[in-house]
């Protein structure tokens, strides 16, 4: 059986082909148009329940200085969270994550160790913030008698982004790792410009 061929006349194909490519162009300019929206910040970028807080102290102790806010990323905490569930495995050692290979370090990091109490972010940062009392902007390397490269992290000021992330060891300590982008602490730099 064959079916029957419709016969269009060359104004009927010409107004069919006309249509068709209305459809394209009006389809491309929409999808054109969506590309160019500013990307919104995504509303799962914000902290988890563990982490509330987090974002808001580091920003108290930015603020004092003038410093711009950071903002939260998933992606970082993603990151945080693999180093953290790494160090755990490991027994809960302290340590950074290495210079090269697989684990290599890619952002700032701040890393935090308790036993024998469960922590809230806001602690956890106020522990890396009590190093500002070694702190001297005017020193070569900002740091004098004591350690204060936690707290130049927290507060450097082109760092925009931050992540964190808490594994919970085997006898029960608290191993806290928070990654920063960019990353700051760079020797022969100044943490932030004096206003």
């Amino acid at each position: 059986m064959q079916l029957p061929i419709p016969n269009f006349s060359k104004k009927g194909f010409a107004y069919l082909g006309g249509l068709a490519l209305l459809v394209i162009a009006i389809s491309l300019s929409a999808f054109y148009m969506l590309l160019k929206q500013p990307k919104a910040r995504l509303a799962n970028d914000e902290e988890p329940a563990n982490m509330k807080g987090m974002t808001e102290r580091h920003n108290y102790w930015r603020k004092q200085l003038g410093i711009k806010p950071l903002t939260w990323s998933n992606e970082l905490a993603a990151y945080a969270q693999k180093w953290a569930d790494e160090l755990a495995k490991r027994g809960c050692e302290m340590e950074h994550r290495p210079r090269t290979g697989s684990w290599a370090q890619k952002y700032g990091e701040n890393l935090y160790w308790s036993w024998g109490m469960s922590n809230t972010a806001a602690a956890v940062v106020d522990n890396w913030a009590e190093e500002i009392q070694y702190f001297d902007y005017n020193a070569d390397d900002w740091c004098v008698g004591g350690v204060c490269g936690h707290y130049t992290q927290i507060i450097w000021e082109s760092t925009t982004q931050v992540g964190c992330a808490m594994a919970k060891c085997s006898d029960g300590a608290e191993i806290w790792v928070c990654n920063y982008n960019p990353p700051g602490n760079y020797i022969g730099e100044k943490p932030y410009k004096k206003k």
